[in-house]
């Protein structure tokens, strides 16, 4: 298997080693790429957005050049597999089967039995914990499930109104645009502002650890609307919320998924000569990996231009940009992007929770979880239980945080995580540092306050032959696999009709 040069491993023993294995990196890592063609399309990055667009796009015949900055597929989703047979998504992970479109592809490619449930009652598990300003409270996690969820009533039912009431239409946000941009004006913390009184101070904290675990840190910078949607989306109770964010994922792994729409891509063939009559393909997909993109010409409409950072530049009659939003102020658009589309670029808020993989000594943390609340800073430690075969004598942990997780200080990641048990002892830990990384510049998007409302349309707009997609900005699963598919899918059938056009 091929290594990413992305993403490490750390052992207390050994140190810290970059570079993980996985079926993600592509080889060889250009095919046709030719200046010299003029393509139907040009997509920009290959995460899902990039490859359901890809798939959808060659399926009608269409001539695809596919070019992405990483050297692999999958985006900000990943797999790389232990030497002891773990399987560890980085990245994007759980699904459910009422978010449609993913699911869709799941049960499309025979993968539906293929769903680990994260979530074990395991009699021997020590009891979980919320901690809150260094006071920690020891819960059954059933009993803890119930506290948590009486507090997350009181903050999303609003003004009297049950939170499927405020968002009827969750697969729509704006539907009623006065009421969301009522909420969308709140801070989380204004709304936690708002509660004060109705819920005692620890629960009231619970709330603001349970929401900046999702949003990440601090409260004030994170939208109560953007959150609102998404409790709606998850069932709108913590035990169904839960479910639908943190339980359901592929025990393949989400890179299986991704190289089967991939493989669908690359098999959609056809043959396509360029102007001068000389290079030829033999496949409706071409790509080019390890390619980032400079500059988006979209000045003549019958023809866009992508100039990558080699200084190659590539033609197409329609371009798909997909890169992540809080990279786009980082590329050169040509002609200027119009001011909305620009301001909104600029503020776009970046994420900084974090996820690692981590292997614990003992079986007592199969049904174990940690949430800790300090300072802006939300953390959360649980057993990812059917890791881990039923014998083995470790447990498999998933760490969330909104503090740093880097290649350079993993031992202080590590050490932060056991400072929630004074049992627990990690022996290995894996992840990779998404905020840093030029590529992403965060993790899953949350809106800051008025922002979806100021600025979500003008982030899907198209600007003639230069479409915009990505789940950063999707209607419905923002920030999720399921999202990502959504757009990619529209896109694809947009872009198909003004060819056809």
């Amino acid at each position: 298997m091929l290594s990413t040069s992305e993403g490490f491993e750390y052992t207390p023993t050994q140190g810290s080693k970059a570079g993980l294995p996985t079926q993600a990196v592509i080889s060889p890592p250009t095919s046709d790429a030719d200046p010299s063609i003029l393509y139907d399309v040009i997509i920009i990055g290959a995460g899902y957005t990039g490859l359901t667009a890809a798939r959808d796009l060659t399926a009608k015949g269409r001539s695809v050049l596919l070019l992405e900055a990483r050297d692999r597929i999958g985006g900000r989703t990943w797999t790389t597999v232990t030497a002891e047979g773990d399987v560890v998504d980085l990245g994007g992970a759980y699904v459910h089967w009422h978010q449609p479109l993913v699911w869709s592809e799941i049960v499309r490619y025979g993968l539906k039995d293929k769903i680990k449930d994260a979530y074990e009652q395991y009699e021997g598990s020590i009891q979980s914990s919320v901690i809150i300003d260094g006071v920690r409270n020891d819960f059954d996690l059933p009993d803890m499930d119930a506290w948590l969820d009486g507090a997350l009533q009181t903050f999303y039912n609003a003004d009297g109104a049950h939170a499927s009431e405020l968002v009827p239409y969750p697969h729509t946000a704006l539907h009623d645009f006065e009421t969301a941009k009522k909420y969308d004006s709140l801070s989380v913390a204004d709304r936690l502002d708002q509660v004060r009184g109705t819920v005692s101070q620890e629960a009231r904290r619970a709330v603001e650890l349970i929401s900046t675990l999702m949003s990440g840190p601090p409260a004030r910078t994170a939208s109560y609307y953007d959150l609102l949607q998404r409790w709606v989306l998850g069932g709108a109770t913590h035990d169904a919320y839960t479910a639908h964010m943190a339980r359901y994922k592929l025990s393949c792994g989400q890179t299986e998924l991704a190289k089967h729409i991939f493989d669908d891509a690359v098999n959609a063939h056809k043959s396509l000569r360029g102007n001068d009559g000389a290079a030829t393909l033999s496949t409706t997909l071409s790509y080019s990996f390890s390619t980032p993109v400079e500059t988006i010409d979209y000045t003549n409409p019958s023809e866009g231009r992508v100039q990558t950072t080699d200084g190659r530049v590539f033609r197409a009659k329609q371009i798909i940009c997909t890169i992540p939003l809080t990279v786009l102020k980082d590329v050169a658009f040509v002609p200027t992007l119009p001011d909305e589309k620009t301001r909104a670029f600029k503020e776009a808020r970046a994420n900084n929770t974090q996820k690692a993989w981590m292997r614990a000594q003992g079986k007592q943390w199969r049904t174990w979880a940690a949430l800790r609340q300090k300072g802006d800073i939300a953390t959360m430690v649980s057993g990812d239980a059917h890791s881990a075969s039923p014998d083995s004598h470790t447990t498999n942990l998933i760490y969330f945080s909104g503090g740093s997780i880097s290649q350079t200080s993993p031992k202080e990641v590590v050490e932060d995580a056991q400072s929630l048990h004074p049992d627990l002892k990690v022996d290995r830990m894996i992840s990779t540092d998404w905020v840093t990384d030029p590529y992403s510049r965060g993790t899953w998007s949350l809106f800051s306050p008025g922002y979806m409302t100021t600025y979500l349309a003008a982030l899907q707009e198209p600007l003639g032959n230069l479409k915009f997609a990505s789940s950063d900005y999707c209607d419905g699963w923002r920030g999720f696999i399921d999202g990502a598919i959504e757009v990619g899918m529209l896109v694809a059938r947009e872009v198909d009709r003004d060819l056809e056009s």
